[in-house]
């Protein structure tokens, strides 16, 4: 199984600066993340003319237009990010809030899309991304389960592979809101990879997603909480997503893979060896000699036949002249015992016989 895989949810927290984003995919690539998620709208298709005339003090000027507009950025600055992940070796991909942003995106062939839990509604949306046949992954936040089930329904008509990813649309989200248990329930409700898309202000809930089985985490990223716009103050900063993925690595390590049984390390069977018991005879035997109790003792190291085999030993005819120290191994057990342990008789001081036995 492959490890996690970690989307950097840059989003808007770029502020419409092609060089912080450029600083963010960085930083993010710095971090071990396997790509960065930015978010893309056609402002005249995604909201309202009375909402974008309405005055909103920012940055980029006094109405919802002039801020919403800000934050986008232009064909030529997406070719640059396009050219500058390829040249670092990260994906990318943003996530679509409408049609013609999809085809804007698909434009540049990224490796996977991304729903955003607000588009779950959208079904003629859905069933243009998923007609494209490229995996998908989709937030669930805000959604019922039976609307869960009509969104999954689009993509596995369509065969568009996809995988769901836990997701509590707050901002930012109240730790005892996580319920990570939705984890395994869903991928037992839909048989597809559970990921977790958290906005929590720490690391440790999307370390424990994986925990729980989550086999992609997308968290919110900024080079400073203090910068304009709601998205920072839910964001990790630089050294907080390194710490971040290092365990979410050494969590998914420590996981294992045996699902079926209990396999032994190689350090185990290193300290099996010194840290373990063994049975050894205390005394010098000839073969042919027949292995009674007394003649046993337990001790370390451990590199033979181990003291659960003690009482199938005794009664044995050994087949090998043995000196004090010896140990036994397990193919002193082939020969079937001959011999029955021998009973013993003593008198307590008051008469009575007892009778033990080897």
């Amino acid at each position: 199984m492959t490890q996690p895989f970690l989307i950097a949810e840059i989003g808007i927290n770029h502020n419409g600066d092609f060089e912080l984003a450029k600083q963010m995919i960085k930083d993010s690539k710095d971090a071990g993340f396997d790509a960065i998620k930015l978010q893309k709208r056609t402002i005249d298709l995604v909201y309202t003319e009375e909402d974008l005339n309405s005055p909103r003090e920012s940055p980029w000027g006094t109405t919802q237009r002039e801020q919403k507009e800000g934050l986008e950025f232009t064909k030529e600055e997406y070719d640059k990010i396009n050219n500058f992940c390829n040249d670092i070796n990260i994906q990318w991909s943003a996530s679509a809030w409408d049609t013609e942003s999809l085809k804007f995106i698909e434009a540049y062939n990224p490796s996977f899309h991304k729903i955003a839990s607000p588009m779950l509604g959208n079904k003629a949306l859905l069933r243009d991304v998923s007609s494209i046949g490229k995996l998908t992954y989709i937030s669930t936040g805000m959604s019922t389960l039976d609307e869960l089930d009509e969104v999954v329904e689009i993509f596995k008509t369509s065969g568009c592979k996809f995988e769901l990813m836990h997701c509590n649309s707050t901002y930012p989200m109240k730790v005892e809101d996580a319920n990570l248990n939705c984890i395994p329930m869903l991928r037992e409700r839909y048989g597809v990879n559970i990921g977790y898309s958290g906005h929590e202000r720490d690391i440790f809930v999307p370390v424990a997603a994986v925990a729980c089985g989550a086999r992609i985490i997308e968290k919110h990223f900024t080079e400073d909480r203090s910068l304009e716009g709601s998205d920072h103050k839910i964001s990790l900063l630089p050294d907080e997503f390194s710490r971040m993925v290092e365990g979410i690595r050494q969590i998914d390590e420590a996981l294992g893979r045996t699902i079926k049984g209990r396999d032994l390390s190689q350090g185990e069977m290193i300290n099996r060896a010194t840290l373990a018991k063994s049975i050894y005879i205390n005394q010098n035997l000839s073969e042919g000699s027949i292995v009674e109790r007394y003649m046993l003792e337990i001790k370390s190291p451990g590199k033979g036949l181990q003291p659960n085999g003690k009482e199938e030993l005794i009664g044995r005819t050994i087949k090998r002249d043995m000196k004090a120290g010896d140990v036994f191994y397990s193919s002193d057990l082939e020969i079937e015992k001959k011999v029955q342990p021998r009973n013993y008789y003593f008198k307590r001081p008051w008469g009575i016989p007892v009778r033990f036995h080897d």
